[in-house]
């Protein structure tokens, strides 16, 4: 069995007790039956149990702990992460909701510690239902009973009905990416050049990674030095696993930075065209890859290779004055967008003194940028009556009355009006109230009348302008 085919779904309904824990498969006999109910409940423990190989108790310390974790909410940016990989099983009482494989698997990483790699996996490193970046047809969705308010349940029905039209599973060679009507519902960029891959949900702030002085010598300290073949990562996971990456044969080290690893993936065929992915450190002893689809090189349409010789229309001919022709890609390799789109997805957890949603509510309402300066306008922060909020007042000497400030992000250098008020259009893609990036922010005093938070963009804040009218 591989789990290229396997059509079994592991699910978790849960209310609050251990139980009252149901783990099922999907695709079982008619369970009209107590005894049958009972004998199904145990194999599909059993299942999961020899799946990942960890006990009945286990399984249960890691349900009952994530239930807990539903429950409080204490650790947003993991509910946030496994999101995509839950939905509502229609239970009469209205508080059921499914896991998929991934999704077990990070419950299990989390709780249990390790790495947590299932068994009978498929010949194919990057096949079957372990791409996160794939629902599998799953409506990710929080239950009242975990005190999820209505409109915080549309709202994550809404991202999972977006993100189940770019679905695709491409290191699977029977695909929907290769359906005729495909680019109908798959809402997509057509090509790795167009701005608007910085504007989506997902590209500020919601992979959690770990910097180090030391990153190449802890990733040579796991897989050696390089180059690398693709078949030690066959057990890898990662954000935004392309089909392209089933022709590649190595990864290339090119460079790093304490944040991630930039590697070229190269395929021993030369028609096709080498792709730029990063690695990142999630845990102490885990890396995990990622596939920048902004100034990347392959068809950000289908997540394939481009090739020399089929992929016509990605190519331009240039003659010089020899009559040489010499054909090149339309849109070659950027780095400059390729490292921004990492850094900008990336965010270090951080617990500040006071952070921005802490002090209170943000509003995006930028005012047109008039000159050369280090800090763009956001809009305003609204103070809330916490005990931070008033203890911060206090220490800074702001007016304990005064609720509204202005607030703004400081940026490492100064940039001309132009370039702010480009990186300004780029804010109201996000919600500075929720994203995890922003919320391991400091919050500092600008003055008595405003307030900013520090965070490092990139190449953003200098390219924005140019990106954005390509």
């Amino acid at each position: 069995m591989s789990f290229d085919d396997e059509k079994d779904k592991f699910s978790a309904e849960i209310s609050g007790m251990s139980d009252n824990m149901d783990l099922e498969i999907e695709g079982e006999e008619d369970l009209s039956s107590p005894g049958l109910m009972s004998s199904a409940k145990d194999d599909s423990i059993n299942h999961i149990t020899e799946t990942f190989g960890i006990t009945k108790d286990e399984l249960d310390t890691a349900m009952n702990e994530f239930t807990q974790l539903m429950i409080t909410k204490t650790d947003p940016a993991f509910l946030e992460a496994i999101k995509p990989h839950m939905h509502d099983i229609g239970d009469q009482n209205g508080d059921g909701y499914q896991l998929d494989i991934m999704g077990l698997k990070m419950i299990l990483d989390k709780f249990l510690e390790g790495n947590h790699v299932p068994k009978q996996q498929s010949s194919n490193p990057f096949s079957g239902s372990l791409n996160p970046g794939n629902p599998s047809g799953l409506l990710a969705q929080f239950m009242s009973a975990f005190g999820a308010s209505q409109q915080e349940i549309a709202d994550l029905v809404k991202r999972a009905e977006k993100a189940e039209k770019k679905a695709k599973n491409p290191f699977e060679e029977n695909s929907d990416i290769d359906a005729p009507n495909v680019e109908k519902v798959m809402d997509v960029p057509s090509d790795s050049y167009e701005y608007e891959i910085l504007t989506q949900e997902d590209s500020f702030g919601y992979i959690k990674h770990i910097p180090s002085d030391e990153l190449y010598e802890k990733f040579k300290n796991i897989y050696g030095e390089g180059p690398y073949n693709i078949s030690l990562f066959s057990t890898a996971i990662g954000y935004n696993l392309i089909a392209a990456l089933k022709n590649v044969d190595t990864f290339e080290y090119l460079e790093n930075t304490k944040d991630y690893l930039l590697f070229k993936a190269v395929s021993t065929n030369a028609e096709i065209e080498d792709v730029i992915l990063a690695f990142i450190q999630t845990e102490e002893d885990e890396f995990q890859m990622m596939v920048p689809m902004y100034g990347n090189t392959y068809n950000v349409e289908t997540g394939d290779s481009i090739v020399k010789g089929i992929d016509n229309d990605m190519y331009v001919e240039d003659e010089d004055k020899n009559g040489v022709v010499e054909v090149s890609l339309k849109n070659p390799l950027d780095l400059d967008r390729a490292k921004t789109s990492i850094e900008l997805a990336l965010y270090e957890e951080k617990n500040p003194i006071l952070s921005p949603h802490e002090f209170g509510k943000i509003f995006v309402a930028p005012a047109p940028a008039t000159f050369t300066s280090n800090f763009v306008k956001v809009g305003r922060i609204k103070a809330n009556d916490s005990k931070a909020t008033l203890m911060f007042k206090d220490n800074y000497d702001l007016d304990e009355r005064q609720e509204m400030f202005d607030f703004y992000l400081k940026l490492p250098e100064e940039y001309s009006a132009r370039m702010l008020q480009a990186l300004q259009e780029y804010f109201q893609f996000i919600d500075f109230n929720e994203n995890p990036k922003v919320k391991s922010c400091e919050l500092y005093t600008k003055g008595y009348e405003a307030l900013y938070i520090e965070l490092d963009l990139g190449k953003l804040p200098e390219m924005a302008r140019w990106w954005r009218e390509r």
